[in-house]
């Protein structure tokens, strides 16, 4: 927790830099969602904004992931900077690579180990490090095996509602295949977890459901059953929509859960009774921990923000198998959220190709559905029947791609980083094994 005079040193430079939009943004990135307005509101002198947004980031405890935002910021002042690394000497190592910061946080365990043990008498404790960070990798792996399928498109049944097209019973076997294949990754994930872990049985009884599903698709389809294809369709759909978000969700809490306190509580005990090059050892590996829990929390942070947008653009992906009137009215009420939510994902990294590429399909989207409203008005007439896809599936499809594409990257990102991550499981291993019973 930040003492009062750091409170109002972060308040003042804050405030003096940033006003309620900037801020907005910031907490945004943090919490996935506009919280500032919980808090504050536009109009109010800005460093009580300021304190406003600092005391909800230390309600929701990511006060360092803010000021890693308000620091990594082009109106951010050297003088601000250079006291919230005074304060959170972790943000130093923004913009350094996960694995080096893994890199050093491990070394700097496997240096200093019998230092720690010595100051530590709580094992559980360094376990229970250990048994999380197991489970991160764990539900990533789930999440991942959850995306395969939404990447794959489900099928549709052709005009007609018949089994005979050849292409819509390929496209049933394909997708048969990737259930198949993602339970029995998911099944994987879940066997790395020690055999008493309440996340097994937990997580069990979805994964039993897809690959119950998928023989579900399979015995319809070799019967030639249009009515029990369909079902077994839909309760496909209804069974893998919500498990990602709520996957999501897992991952988050764990990520900025994760016991590290005990850790650096135990660092900075050894680091009181050490003197010399020890004790700045010690300080490494303090700040090493520090750096370690921050990136993989602002990492943890962006694939949510990712995450709630994909769902959102998924939503407006089931418009265009609507009648053109109905379509129209749901993409008028989806896309200005979404929208907004895009717009937040461009601005954090507003120098990149993608963002860039994204921006401009946003404003073809945004052209598009322009030119549907004029058209054939608001409310639309009918008698249009193909005009609300003919006009916007091709600009929709275009940033479906792009907002797709990166969300892949940034998914495929945080597993990597949850898989280096593991790496620090050995020296913990070691720890553990030195503290005196």
């Amino acid at each position: 927790m930040l003492d009062a005079t750091q409170r109002e040193t972060l308040r003042n430079g804050i405030g003096d830099a940033f006003d309620f939009h900037d801020l907005d943004l910031v907490v945004e990135k943090c919490l996935g969602s506009r919280r500032i307005n919980d808090v504050t509101a536009d109009g109010q002198p800005t460093r009580l904004i300021a304190l406003a947004c600092i005391d909800l980031m230390e309600q929701e405890k990511v006060t360092v992931a803010f000021m890693q935002f308000i620091v990594g910021s082009p109106k951010c002042p050297a003088k601000l900077a250079s006291d919230a690394i005074a304060i959170f000497p972790e943000l130093q190592t923004v913009g350094k690579p996960f694995n080096d910061i893994v890199t050093t946080a491990t070394t700097s365990l496997a240096d200093n180990a019998v230092r720690i043990a010595d100051q530590l008498t709580d094992r559980i404790a360094i376990q229970k490090l250990a048994d999380s960070i197991a489970e991160l990798k764990c539900y990533k792996s789930l999440h991942e095996a959850l995306h395969q399928i939404r990447l794959s498109a489900r099928p549709e049944l052709p005009d007609g509602g018949t089994l005979i097209d050849p292409e819509f019973r390929r496209e049933v076997r394909q997708f048969v295949a990737v259930l198949r294949t993602s339970s029995i990754k998911a099944n994987d994930a879940l066997n790395e977890l020690p055999v008493a872990s309440p996340q097994r049985a937990a997580q069990q009884p979805w994964i039993n459901m897809i690959r119950d599903c998928a023989a579900r698709l399979q015995s319809s389809l070799a019967a030639s059953d249009i009515v029990a294809t369909e079902l077994a369709l839909d309760v496909t759909a209804r069974t893998i929509d919500p498990l990602p978000d709520q996957i999501n969700k897992r991952i988050f809490e764990i990520a900025k859960q994760l016991p590290l306190e005990a850790l650096l509580e135990g660092l900075g005990r050894a680091l009181g009774a050490e003197a010399g090059p020890a004790a700045e050892a010690l300080r490494q590996a303090i700040e090493a921990i520090g750096a370690l829990r921050l990136a993989l929390l602002t990492r943890v942070m962006e694939h949510s923000r990712w995450q709630d947008t994909d769902n959102a653009l998924f939503s407006l992906d089931t418009t265009f198998k609507q009648a053109t009137t109905e379509a129209f009215k749901k993409f008028t009420r989806q896309w200005p959220p979404t929208r907004k939510q895009l717009q937040a994902l461009i601005e954090a990294e507003s120098r990149s190709e993608w963002a860039s590429e994204l921006r401009q399909s946003a404003g073809d989207v945004d052209h598009a559905l322009g030119r549907v409203e004029q058209s054939f008005g608001s409310p639309p007439a009918t008698g249009s029947e193909n005009l609300f896809r003919s006009i916007m599936f091709d600009p929709y499809e275009g940033l479906r791609l792009i907002a797709q594409t990166q969300f892949f990257s940034v998914d495929s990102a945080l597993k990597q980083n949850c898989m280096e991550l593991l790496r620090i499981q050995a020296p913990l291993t070691t720890i553990t094994g030195k503290i005196s019973l």
